[in-house]
């Protein structure tokens, strides 16, 4: 028998399963209310059944990229909302806001640990919010790259009436 474990995210097979710190799917979930946990995505369901290990390695990979973020204070700055799994390692975290944090295919962890004092920083520096991230494998507080693209006609926090 299990032990019970505590929910770490959710993964998105066809519905919305509760995942654990190793990366297991637990349940599946009733309503989408009742959790306010990152939604995994870029698994195929067939793989669960076909290739439970490597569903498993996917998984835990995902909970260990939120894990990174969380220790780095990323939640302080944007909720992370889902994270986008990659054949190719690219991995890409969404957060609440809209932002897209591309991850680099080597050391995604280490890049992951500074990410909130790096948005904290473009934040302040530009008053306003990155749409998109890129880190590089050396660590974000040398090589990270943050593009802000222009938003012009489109509502957004420093936009709020769509002008351009």
């Amino acid at each position: 028998m299990r032990q019970e474990t505590t929910p770490r995210a959710l993964v998105s097979l066809g519905g919305l399963f509760l995942v654990d710190g190793e990366g297991e799917a637990l349940q599946r979930l009733g309503s989408f209310e009742e959790c306010n946990l990152p939604v995994i995505f870029g698994l195929r369901r067939e793989l669960l059944d076909t290739d439970p290990h490597r569903a498993r390695t996917l998984l835990a990979r995902a909970v260990s990229l939120i894990g990174a973020a969380e220790r780095g204070g990323l939640n302080e700055v944007l909720p992370l909302c889902e994270v986008h799994l990659a054949v190719d390692g690219r991995d890409v975290l969404v957060l609440e806001n809209g932002t897209r944090v591309h991850l680099p295919r080597q050391a995604p962890l280490a890049a992951l640990e500074k990410l909130g004092e790096v948005l904290g920083r473009e934040i302040a520096q530009r008053d306003e919010l990155p749409r998109v991230v890129h880190l590089a494998a050396g660590g974000p507080t040398t090589e990270t790259t943050v593009r802000t693209t222009h938003d012009r006609g489109r509502v957004t926090e420093n936009n709020p009436t769509g002008s351009g």
